[in-house]
């Protein structure tokens, strides 16, 4: 019924049938990685300055098919970058909190202007259906803290809450399995990531 909201009456037994014939269990667009891709897209996430003939060990592969995975990963997007994970404690930042940031009307341009200086603001999600931003902020004190969210009220209604600990840091993405196969299936696009 949900998926109707969106046509017209007269039309929506169509666009339902249109809907379903549909395999929504890829989205469009999504790259097509074997276990080889997904290999060293995993080991890339733990240590992306891994050079390719390590990648050509771990995954028994040589080093010019790996250059070669490695190539069409980065030109079709699935590799966007690499990146330092700095020690945010080594650095100083030994508070971080969790922002929620509730405002009316749409996002003002100012807002953006402060997200992208303040260098503490570590990520930014929008959560639409709650009129809402929630960000992750690295800050050197409980007053540097304060500043940030004093900064961020202009804007809204902020809430920050102190992380105590973090049981799962960000790890990366792994291949998507299916719960119960191991598999992706064609009917079901809730796959339980490993």
């Amino acid at each position: 019924m949900a998926l109707c909201w969106d046509f017209p009456a007269q039309s929506c037994s169509e666009e339902y049938v249109r809907y379903m014939s549909v395999d929504h269990s890829r989205p469009a667009g999504c790259a097509d990685l074997d276990e080889i891709d997904w290999a060293i897209l995993v080991e890339l996430q733990r240590d992306g300055r891994l050079p390719v003939a390590q990648l050509a060990r771990i995954t028994g592969r040589d080093d010019a098919e790996i250059t070669e995975r490695l190539r069409r990963l980065v030109s079709t997007g699935v590799i966007c970058g690499y990146h330092a994970a700095p020690g945010l404690a080594k650095l100083g930042f030994t508070v971080l909190a969790i922002v929620q940031l509730h405002h009316d009307g749409p996002r003002p341009k100012q807002l953006d202007r402060l997200l992208a200086s303040r260098r503490e603001i570590l990520e930014c999600l929008w959560i639409g259906a709650d009129n809402c931003h929630i960000l992750r902020v690295a800050a050197s004190s409980m007053h540097h803290l304060a500043d940030v969210v004093a900064a961020l009220a202009r804007y809204g209604q902020p809430t920050a809450s102190i992380v105590s600990s973090v049981p799962l840091p960000n790890r990366g993405i792994g291949p998507p399995k299916r719960a119960s196969t191991g598999q992706p299936s064609s009917d079901s696009a809730l796959w339980a990531v490993s």
